[in-house]
């Protein structure tokens, strides 16, 4: 930035950090939007030997076993809203309160919400917010919602976790991703219906009644593990560990329109499946991040062309890359990769959007697991 430096901070938020960059000029200071959110997998009140520790700084420092905050277990995946951050996944406590696989933290203050405990029987591995904050939608294995039996996909109550009354789908099997809109919720996964009418691992749902809806229908031949919208809203692209597409070669990604579920002549390939995606604000570029095994073109980030679908550039890495966020400056990659080309990277990597490059931020972050999630 002409004139100007930068410098980074990081702010725990349980087992969330929010990184945020400090932009000094000879004029002003000013605080840059609020960077990365990243659900680290962390489970920071087991043994060392177990932790999966933020790393805040370079060089990588592992925290301590008596971190005060931290979820005992796997976080899958984050959303924000209402000023609060949302997690999912397989953990059983977070910040030493009980909550089963699904909690929030006040965003400001850093505490676990008293009051949003949806208490799931299984794991989640999936959350979504309305546009409006009105409610918060979460996916995973999960067959009921404290007492309250939900299959798999839930709507809840923003400031209680309750789960809506009336609103049960019903997914036959695990779901992975929730997209949510105004009146449709977009989910994927490995299920052959919802409520009961089939729907091979991808299906629409009518929020106002919790009904498929009807002839929104592709279909996927394997697991849909990712979904995000174009910023117009008139796509859904999708990624997972699939071959086909409503029947047409799509291997591992593709997009459908979102009002009608047709398929789409995008067709990119990528060799191995798509853990995560995510559409720049212009909607020119998709950046995915993609499974290994790296010998066979796997453990990629990659990015395409939304236009015809061309590789825009790519890199490799020593392990899965699962989870990208896109920024105006700069598009972050987590996973549970340690080298990307040579080059030290912690789980964390950031690269320039147009370019490629790979920048130089490099917080790290001591996970078996890998980053899972992150949020711009």
């Amino acid at each position: 930035m002409p004139g100007g430096r930068s410098s980074w901070q990081t702010q725990r938020v349980g087992t969330v950090a929010v990184f945020r960059r400090v932009v000094t000029r000879p004029d002003r200071l000013r605080w840059r939007s609020r960077l990365v959110a990243l659900a680290v997998l962390a489970a920071l009140l087991v043994p060392v030997g177990a932790a999966e520790a933020l790393v805040e700084s370079t060089p990588l420092v592992s925290d301590g076993t008596d971190h005060p905050v931290g979820a005992i277990g796997r976080v899958s995946d984050i959303a924000e809203a209402n000023g609060k951050v949302y997690l999912v996944g397989d953990f059983t406590s977070v910040g030493g309160e009980t909550r089963h696989y699904a909690a929030a933290i006040d965003k400001a203050t850093g505490q676990v919400d008293p009051n949003w405990n949806p208490n799931l029987n299984g794991i989640a591995y999936t959350v979504d917010v309305a546009p409006d904050g009105s409610a918060v939608y979460v996916g995973g294995k999960f067959t009921k919602v404290d007492s309250t039996w939900r299959a798999r996909i839930a709507k809840l109550d923003p400031e209680t976790g309750q789960a809506f009354a009336g609103w049960n789908p019903k997914a036959s099997a695990k779901v992975m991703t929730v997209t949510a809109t105004d009146d449709t919720i977009y989910i994927g996964g490995y299920f052959a219906t919802v409520g009961g009418i089939g729907r091979a691992s991808l299906a629409a749902i009518d929020d106002a009644t919790a009904t498929v809806v009807a002839g929104w229908n592709p279909g996927a031949d394997g697991a849909v593990l990712s979904s995000t919208l174009s910023p117009d809203g008139a796509l859904l692209y999708v990624g997972g560990n699939f071959d086909t597409l409503g029947g047409a070669s799509r291997p591992h990604l593709g997009a459908v329109t979102a009002a009608g579920g047709s398929v789409t002549s995008w067709n990119p390939a990528p060799l191995h499946k798509v853990l995560d995606a995510e559409v720049s604000a212009d909607g020119a570029t998709l950046y995915a991040a993609v499974g290994g095994p790296q010998v066979q073109g796997g453990n990629r980030a990659t990015a395409y062309a939304t236009n015809g679908g061309a590789q825009v550039w790519d890199h490799a890495s020593d392990g899965d890359f699962q989870a990208v966020a896109v920024a105006d400056d700069a598009v972050y990659y987590g996973g549970h990769f340690i080298d990307i080309e040579g080059n030290a990277r912690q789980r964390l990597a950031a690269f320039d959007p147009a370019s490629g490059d790979l920048l130089n931020w490099n917080p790290g972050a001591n996970s078996g697991w890998g980053v899972w999630a992150l949020t711009y």
